[in-house]
């Protein structure tokens, strides 16, 4: 049963007949998939459209599209499934051997429950020209080493397990990704743990833009204290937060003030390499901080 308005143009026209064949198991018997043979944007406005407009309880009507191969966007956010039918879905997805041959952007909603990640592993390291990937559940990291035209990649997820994108062996695959471009976990609320390792994050990649809500001051203050013949850097970094992450619970009360006290070095270091910022959240510990 579809839940959308009239259709604007043939080409709507189209998409929602075809969409209704699928819902009534039109091409189940035949011996071949014919969307395997169909171009990857109609797949994809095939696919969105059964997500947005269809109310369904079951994946079936997107059996076909998972198989397919054309495939570009594996993106659900309309359809509410249960654990049991996300299984059924990755099942589905993954039986075939070149199914995400084509897929460039993974966006799962909330809803999508993956108890022992081995599915969602398997799918990103099936997904060679990967170049967008959004989740809300925790993948080891270095399943992405061969996704090398990866440009963003955003991990939410609950529980400590950031120190797992900070290991080196992580740092290193992570270093194959040339053209990642945006790079957020949720939550890193350790940065001065880990400054080391975001610091060689900046410096292995050269396009990165965007390291979402994570404090890349004290990345910022290792590279500038350390730099060799007072050459300081530059790096691209459009999107900055400064002076977060949960500092009172990192420090006793006299650490805190010491680091308040200095926070201000913390945000020259920042400034001298960050120039092209145009987003800034910062905590303002003391005016100094803004001079």
């Amino acid at each position: 049963m579809t839940k959308r308005k009239s259709p604007n143009s043939l080409y709507d026209l189209c998409i929602e007949e075809t969409a209704s064949h699928l819902l009534e198991k039109y091409w189940n018997r035949e011996n071949t998939n014919p969307f395997s043979q169909v171009k990857c944007n109609i797949v994809n406005d095939l696919f969105q459209f059964l997500d947005l407009n269809v109310e369904t309880e079951t994946p079936r009507p997107f059996k076909l599209l998972l198989k397919s191969g054309q495939l570009q966007n594996f993106e659900l956010d309309g359809t509410d499934f249960t654990k049991r039918q996300w299984r059924s879905v990755m099942k589905i997805l993954l039986e075939e051997g070149d199914s995400c041959r084509n897929i460039t952007r993974i966006l799962l909603p909330e809803s999508f429950q993956n108890d022992d990640n081995d599915s969602l592993e398997r799918l990103i390291e099936k997904c060679p020209l990967l170049e967008i990937l959004q989740v809300l559940t925790f993948f080891d990291p270095s399943v992405l080493q061969n996704c090398g035209r990866l440009k963003e990649v955003r991990n939410y997820f609950t529980g400590n397990k950031e120190y797992r994108y900070f290991r080196n062996e992580s740092v290193d695959t992570l270093a194959n990704l040339q053209n990642l471009e945006k790079f957020a976990i949720f939550q890193c609320r350790k940065a001065s743990s880990y400054n080391k390792h975001i610091a060689k994050m900046l410096q292995n990649h050269p396009k990165l833009v965007s390291l979402g809500n994570t404090d890349s001051s004290w990345a910022a203050h290792h590279i500038y204290t350390t730099c060799r013949m007072n050459i300081v850097p530059r790096f691209g970094l459009k999107e900055c937060f400064w002076g977060f992450n949960s500092y009172a619970n990192e420090f006793n009360p006299r650490k805190q003030i010491a680091y308040t006290q200095q926070y201000s070095e913390f945000v020259k270091s920042s400034v001298a390499l960050f120039p092209l910022v145009e987003k800034l959240s910062i905590v303002v510990y003391h005016k100094n901080c803004l001079e």
